[in-house]
């Protein structure tokens, strides 16, 4: 039982930390796609 929380809240926090370091990369790659 606690191995499955603590896998879930791994996937969880590995989930927020991916999408931390794409979402400025995501952005950037749209910016240069569509300059304004």
């Amino acid at each position: 039982m606690s191995n499955h929380q603590s896998r879930r809240s791994f996937l969880g926090h590995a989930a927020a930390g991916f999408s931390l370091l794409t979402m400025p990369q995501l952005a950037r790659a749209q910016a240069q796609l569509q300059p304004a």
